[in-house]
């Protein structure tokens, strides 16, 4: 067992927190848009780049 002083704990407290802030600021879900059709090729492919053109 490790005997921790009162600053230690607080650096190791902050840091822990810093690590869970950036994860969370890191890993936030892109946003969701919904479209009602998708732009095909004539051989039933989703033309992406035209998709993207919409959705910016």
């Amino acid at each position: 067992m490790v005997a921790w002083t009162e600053a230690e704990l607080s650096t190791v407290s902050l840091t822990a927190r810093g690590v869970i802030l950036s994860l969370l600021v890191s890993n936030h879900p892109k946003p969701v848009e919904f479209v009602d059709a998708f732009p095909m090729t004539a051989t039933g492919k989703i033309q992406k780049n035209l998709l993207r053109e919409q959705l910016n």
